[in-house]
C-alpha cells in the first residue's frame, strides 16, 4: 500500500515530518511520536496531528490504535482524502477488508485523481476476489501515476488469476522494463511461467522469491553447494 508523500504537519515553525511512512530508521526515531503526543496534549482536537499520529502508530505495528487516531482525525476533518486512504491502509492491515474498501472509495469520492487510493483499492479488491474491478483500479492508478513497477506487477497478478496469461506476461515485462531488478515482478513472472510450462525461465525467475520483502523466512545457508537443477547422475542431494 501507499501513503501520501506530500503530507506536512507543522508543530512549530518547521514541518515535523515529510513522507511519514518511510521506515522508522529514517526518522528521528520515536521522538516524532512523542512530539505528536505532546502536541495533542495541548490541542487534542488537532486533526493533522491525530492523522499523523495514526500513521506512525501503523508503522510501529499498532494498526488498531492507528484506526482510532485516524478516525478521530476524520471526525474533525471529514474532507481529507489522505486520511480516508490511510484509514483504509490500517483497516486492511487488520484484515477488515470491506471497511478498507469503503475507506478507499471515500478517498476517491473526495479526490478522484488520487492515484495511490486507486492502487490501494485495487489491492483490497484483489484480496476480496473481485479481480475485474481490481484490474480496473490498477489501470487507473497507472494512468494517473505512470512508471511505477508495483502497479504493473499487481495488475499482472490480478490478470494471472483471471487466467489472462498473455496480458499478465505483458504487465510483468513492463514492470521489469521500469525497474529491471524488481523482485516482485520476477517472482510473479516465475509463477506465471511455471503455470504456463516454461520451466527453465520459470524456475530462474522463481528464485527471486528470496528477495521479496516479507514473502519468506530468511534463506537458510548450508555448507553444501546448492542444487540448481543440473544433471544428478552420479550425485545425490
Amino acid at each position: 500500500e501507499r501513503q501520501p508523500s506530500h503530507y506536512l504537519l507543522y508543530l512549530s515553525k518547521e514541518p515535523l515530518l515529510r513522507a511519514p511512512l518511510v521506515p522508522l530508521r529514517q526518522h528521528r526515531d520515536r521522538n516524532d511520536l512523542r512530539a505528536l503526543h505532546r502536541r495533542l496534549a495541548h490541542a487534542p482536537q488537532h486533526a493533522p496531528a491525530l492523522h499523523l499520529a495514526g500513521l506512525l502508530q501503523h508503522q510501529l505495528g499498532h494498526s488498531g490504535v492507528a484506526v482510532d487516531k485516524i478516525q478521530a482525525s476524520i471526525a474533525l476533518q471529514p474532507g481529507c482524502a489522505a486520511a480516508h486512504n490511510d484509514l483504509g491502509i490500517a483497516l486492511k492491515a487488520l484484515g477488515r477488508l470491506p471497511e478498507a474498501v469503503e475507506s478507499f472509495r471515500q478517498a476517491l469520492a473526495l479526490s478522484p485523481g488520487f492515484a495511490d487510493a486507486h492502487f490501494n483499492l485495487g489491492n483490497a479488491l484483489k484480496e476480496l476476489g473481485n479481480l475485474p474491478d481490481a484490474v480496473t483500479c490498477f489501470v487507473r492508478a497507472d494512468a494517473l501515476k505512470p512508471g511505477l513497477p508495483d502497479v504493473a506487477t499487481n495488475c499482472g497478478a490480478a490478470l494471472r488469476d483471471l487466467n489472462r496469461y498473455d496480458e499478465a506476461a505483458w504487465c510483468y515485462a513492463e514492470a521489469l522494463r521500469r525497474e529491471p531488478d524488481f523482485p516482485e515482478a520476477h517472482w510473479n513472472r516465475g509463477v506465471l511461467r511455471l503455470l504456463s510450462g516454461e520451466y527453465e525461465g520459470g524456475w530462474r525467475d522463481y528464485e527471486w522469491r528470496w528477495r521479496v520483502p516479507g514473502l519468506l523466512p530468511p534463506k537458510r545457508e548450508f555448507a553444501e553447494p546448492e542444487w540448481t537443477g543440473g544433471d544428478l547422475r552420479g550425485r545425490r542431494i
